[in-house]
């Protein structure tokens, strides 16, 4: 791999269903930081899981940024590829 290929990184996590919203409006207002696309789900769940994919050079902010949403994100698969 050479030093100008971009590596991405996925992460999966869980949201209470409630908090889906607030969690997509403070992604986008964090533009170009991350890009997350939601999970099939079932309607009967109370949660939505959501998969997170960022820039390695990002890893650090998003970690910190799920850090600091810990009381309502759970992360399900750190790094899948």
């Amino acid at each position: 791999m050479t030093s100008n290929e971009k590596v991405f990184l996925k992460k999966r996590i869980r949201v209470p269903k409630e908090e889906t919203v607030f969690l997509y409006a403070l992604l986008e207002s964090y533009e170009g930081l991350a890009s997350y696309s939601t999970v099939d789900f079932s309607t009967a769940t109370s949660y939505r899981d959501m998969e997170l994919r960022y820039s390695v050079n990002f890893k650090k902010d998003v970690e910190r940024l799920l850090g600091q949403l810990g009381s309502i994100v759970y992360v399900l698969e750190d790094e899948v590829r």
